[in-house]
Parts: C-alpha cells; sequence; structure tokens
C-alpha cells in the first residue's frame, strides 16, 4: 500500500514518548487529531484537547488507574487483551455517551456531559461531578467489564454501576457529589415511592437508581472483597460448564441469589424477595443452611 500526503498524527505512548517530544508534537502538529496510550487504554482526542495536555505522563497513568481499578472489581486478568479505546465524537448514535470498542464520548456542555474538557484533565477527572463526564466515562467502561453470565433482566443498566461507585470510593475515597441519583435524598425518595406501590419487580426493573439502592445495601454490608469473590465464582463457573450460558432468566436469577449469597456467607433469598425478585425453592434451597441476613430499618419505617 502506498500513501502520499499524510500528516503525522500526535501519538503519546506512555512508558515511551517523553514529555518533551509531546510538546514538539504540539507545537508543530497539523493533524486534527491525535491519540494517548497506555497498556490498557487509547483515547482519540481533537488537536483543541491535545493542545491542552501539559503533563501526558500524569493524564494516562492516572487513566491506567482507572481502568485496572475497573478490572480488579471484575476480576479480569491484566493486561487486558486489548487496550480499551475513549473516542471523542460530535455525532454520536446513541445516548451522551455508549460503549463498546470504542466507548463513543459526546461533548455537551449544557447537559454538563463536558467531556472534552474533563477527559484529559486530572484535576477535573478527580472532581465529581453529580453526574457528569466523569462518572459517565466510569459507567461506559463498567458496560465493557460486565460479565453478561449474571446480568438478569433489569439489570444492565445496574450493574455497570458497581464499577462507578468502585471507582468513587478508591479515587476520591466517597460517593459524595458522584451521581444525584444515589444521593440521601433520591435514595429514600425512591425506596419509599417503590414500597408504597407494593414493591414489584416490574417497576423495580424500569429505574437503574432504585435498583443500584438493593446493590448499595450488599456493598455496604459486605463489601467491595465480596463483589470480587462472586465474580470470580461467574469466571470459575463458566469455564468449567459453558452451558451455564443459555441459562433463562428465572434461571439466572436464582444463580445471582445462589452465588451472592454463598460469597456472603449469608442466605439473602428473604432479601431479594423483599425487594420484589423472584427466587424460587430451588435457590432457596442451595442457601438454606446459611444465617439469613436482613438489613436494619428495611424497608424503612421513617
Amino acid at each position: 500500500m502506498k500513501i502520499s500526503g499524510a500528516i503525522a498524527a500526535p501519538w503519546f505512548k506512555l512508558g515511551e514518548t517523553t514529555t518533551e517530544h509531546w510538546q514538539a508534537m504540539l507545537r508543530d502538529n497539523k493533524a486534527p487529531w491525535g491519540e494517548l496510550a497506555s497498556p490498557n487504554l487509547i483515547i482519540t482526542i481533537p488537536d483543541s484537547v491535545m493542545q491542552q495536555i501539559k503533563d501526558p505522563i500524569a493524564v494516562m497513568k492516572l487513566w491506567e488507574t482507572i481502568i485496572q481499578g475497573e478490572m480488579e472489581l471484575a476480576q479480569l486478568p491484566q493486561p487486558f487483551y486489548r487496550a480499551q479505546r475513549l473516542v471523542l465524537d460530535e455525532h454520536m448514535c446513541a445516548g451522551a455517551m455508549h460503549s463498546g470498542y470504542p466507548i463513543m464520548i459526546h461533548h455537551s456542555p449544557s447537559q454538563r456531559m463536558i467531556s472534552a474538557d474533563v477527559i484529559a484533565d486530572p484535576r477535573k477527572l478527580l472532581t465529581p461531578s453529580k453526574g457528569g463526564a466523569n462518572w459517565g466515562f466510569f459507567h461506559e467502561l463498567g458496560h465493557n467489564m460486565q460479565n453478561y453470565d449474571l446480568v438478569f433482566d433489569g439489570t444492565t443498566e445496574v450493574s455497570c454501576n458497581f464499577f462507578s461507585l468502585y471507582m468513587f470510593d478508591r479515587l476520591m475515597g466517597g460517593r459524595d457529589g458522584a451521581h444525584e441519583g444515589v444521593s440521601n435524598e433520591a435514595t429514600m425518595r425512591l425506596t419509599k415511592r417503590y414500597y408504597d406501590n407494593g414493591a414489584r419487580y416490574e417497576d423495580w426493573v424500569q429505574e437503574p437508581f432504585l435498583g443500584l439502592i438493593m446493590f448499595r445495601q450488599l456493598q455496604e454490608a459486605f463489601g467491595w472483597e465480596t463483589f470480587k469473590a462472586f465474580f470470580r465464582s461467574y469466571h470459575e463457573a463458566a469455564l468449567a460448564s459453558p452451558e451455564l450460558r443459555d441459562m433463562t432468566q428465572p434461571e439466572k436469577r436464582d444463580m445471582f441469589v445462589i452465588n451472592f449469597s454463598k460469597a456472603a456467607k449469608r442466605n439473602l433469598v428473604p432479601f431479594f424477595m423483599k425487594w420484589g425478585i423472584p427466587a424460587s425453592g430451588y435457590a432457596a434451597g442451595q442457601v438454606g443452611d446459611l444465617k439469613t441476613w436482613m438489613p436494619y430499618n428495611f424497608p424503612p419505617a421513617n
């Protein structure tokens, strides 16, 4: 293949490209786009964003910490078989961001999705934004980390947020300002409305932040290490029994309850049933020898 008239685009690789070389590339750049790469991530950004990056090493080291953190929660072997990709784009096919290869990211100040301003600025990336760009980055990466063997109806847009919460906990020391949907006010409002309306599964599946409350209760009670053990159990089961991927939705729910109960060493069938999540007699029998667990003051009486 012969190419003529091409323009070299700036390309930074963590561990190889020096800051001085990066600055020289930007100074002489004529290309509209460029990329920053690390072992687990490649970011494709326009020149206007690249010109603002004075310390690409700090930017990509932070992103490596983020990717490695999400992979650690998912219990995926590192490094991944290929780097994740983030691409800023003005023309999205779905939503403000969407997962996949690459993850596509829209820049829209009117929607607080100030992605271009945040993606390569460690200070802003580590600032809680009440559901802004950093939550969105963690959320879409979480979709890429999801194990669909354990994702049952109503949890596709819920279990990806395990990774958002994990990154706020591990990067920022807590969830204050992480997203309005996990605020105390939203938690009490969603929970009270749900139980006032009869706690029906068909309502639960319609509201991702309501669904996340249930899993937040499990995380607060049993910790992230229990989630890691739970995720590992699915990796091990898939290797031992590939046919498990053909489970029906009721079977997926049962398997979730059984596996999490075993990881937590508590019988969680009554807890899931209280939330309106159906579980079979088979699931109850599998964990019947474990001590039953239920959060205090749940459903909330106040």
